[in-house]
């Protein structure tokens, strides 16, 4: 848990990249910005599962990583591919939020 160890970004990775996606589908959905469906949470039932999965996928990182155990490779699912796409997914969040903050309109 230490701020640059390998728990923290892994689940700041795995967040981002659900969100991201999830962000983006509401988005062409409803053609909502993220700001506003950020502030709509709250009332929106049909994230709610989003969320639970969320927290799931919080807590479903931790054991493994307190046990001590490796990061290994799984077929085609790499570590540095999970990386590598966590930190893409972390990017492209905060440049959709300042798009969308400077534009006033969504971006998908």
């Amino acid at each position: 848990m230490r701020f640059n160890g390998p728990v923290p970004e892994r689940v700041n990775g795995r967040l981002a990249m659900l969100a991201f996606m999830a962000i983006a589908h509401r988005e062409m959905e409803t053609g909502l910005t993220m700001l506003q469906q950020a502030l709509a949470l709250p009332h929106n039932y049909a994230a709610w599962p989003l969320l639970a999965l969320m927290g799931l996928m919080v807590y479903a990182t931790f054991p493994p990583a307190l046990a001590g155990a490796r990061e290994e490779d799984f077929f085609w699912f790499t570590v540095r591919a999970e990386k590598t796409n966590g930190r893409a997914a972390m990017l492209g969040l905060a440049v959709l939020a300042a798009l969308e903050y400077h534009s006033g309109f969504a971006f998908f």
